[in-house]
């Protein structure tokens, strides 16, 4: 029954101790967790944080604006390295406090034994266990470093993955558009954020059929296609007879990559239907129009038979080439122009981006 009564007293004193502890704690933190709202006008400096439980020992540094004191760290920024450190401290700094008290318990427990086996036994066994739990808080650290240094440094520095070649930024998301090649379609990593096609600088044309083909600052050796405007590439736009130099400013629908290059051809919609239109360069056919075309049919000598086009403009005036960009489509101007003109030309509509560059 007294061993009984023994164990519960020391139950007892070990619970009250720790409820002081919990109590001399929770009475430093309460004035941080009471503190009123950071305020819209509270700007924090740079790599500092303002934090809701600060370390006692940890320095600090008052922040006028924001009425309250922030922490900086020596990390280059990475808070959470020194926070951990000092928190480490403060905890190594408790157990010591606990182990030297519960050595003077022990201590007592001895002195009031009044040679009593058992008393003295528990009493040892108090001191004992304190000394190994010092020993173990101390002596960890130097343990663990003499084994191996490495085990010791907090690392939470997350190196800088280069993530889809030259098209992204470190976070993931789209470079600017002259810093991505022509016609190159940029989807950003990090879920936040636009597409981005690559812009297309113009070069002045050559007199042969270049579209699709690079220059840059050095005229006489051609640059690589991977090459951004940025950095001095360019394109040419040169085309020979009916056809058009086209390319895309900004992204198109299941188009990863859209160079610029010479076409005969482009399909547009009509009254729901894909139709193909000719590109003509005739001087009648502007660059980037639409146009609807019935003529007679010379070929026949016996009746009067009349033949029907579609035509999409590619002249310029002068030595100038057309470019279009698909990109950002067309207007129709009929919205059902199911009907040829009897005879001529009938201009129905055009591409909304379509320039002559000399």
């Amino acid at each position: 029954m007294q061993l009984i009564e023994i164990r519960f007293k020391k139950i007892n004193y070990c619970q009250a101790a720790i409820f002081s502890l919990w109590l001399f704690f929770l009475s430093c933190a309460w004035p941080v967790l009471a503190a009123e709202p950071i305020k819209n006008s509270c700007t924090v400096s740079q790599n500092g944080v303002i934090l809701s439980v600060p370390i006692p020992g940890m320095p600090l540094f008052y922040n006028q604006g924001c009425k309250s004191y922030e922490f900086k760290g020596t990390e280059g920024g990475n808070l959470m390295v020194d926070y951990i450190k000092y928190l480490y401290k403060f905890l190594v700094g408790i157990a010591g406090i606990l182990a030297v008290f519960m050595i003077m318990y022990g201590g007592m427990q001895w002195i009031f034994s009044g040679g009593n086996p058992s008393k003295i036994t528990a009493a040892k066994e108090t001191i004992f266990g304190a000394v190994i739990g010092l020993f173990l808080a101390v002596g960890s650290y130097t343990l663990l470093r003499t084994v191996n240094p490495s085990l010791v440094t907090l690392n939470l520095k997350v190196p800088s993955i280069a993530v889809g070649g030259e098209f992204y930024k470190e976070d993931g998301s789209c470079k600017d558009a002259a810093d991505i090649p022509c016609g190159y379609l940029c989807t950003p990593l990090s879920g936040s954020g636009a597409s981005v096609m690559g812009e297309c600088k113009w070069c002045s044309h050559a007199s042969t059929e270049t579209c699709g083909k690079v220059g840059g600052k050095d005229k006489g050796k051609a640059m690589d296609i991977t090459v951004p405007a940025s950095k001095g590439n360019c394109w040419y736009a040169k085309c020979g007879g009916d056809k058009a130099c086209t390319y895309a400013s900004s992204p198109m629908k299941g188009v990863a990559v859209y160079t610029p290059e010479c076409q005969p051809s482009l399909s547009v919609e009509i009254s729901g239907q894909d139709n193909k239109f000719i590109l003509n360069d005739n001087k009648s056919y502007l660059c980037g129009t639409i146009n609807l075309v019935t003529s007679l049919d010379s070929s026949s000598e016996m009746m009067v038979n009349y033949d029907h086009y579609r035509y999409i403009g590619s002249y310029c005036f002068g030595n100038s080439s057309c470019i279009i960009d698909l990109s950002k489509g067309y207007y129709i101007s009929d919205l059902n122009p199911t009907q040829f003109p009897s005879l001529g030309k009938k201009e129905i509509g055009f591409f909304n981006n379509w320039s002559c560059i000399p």
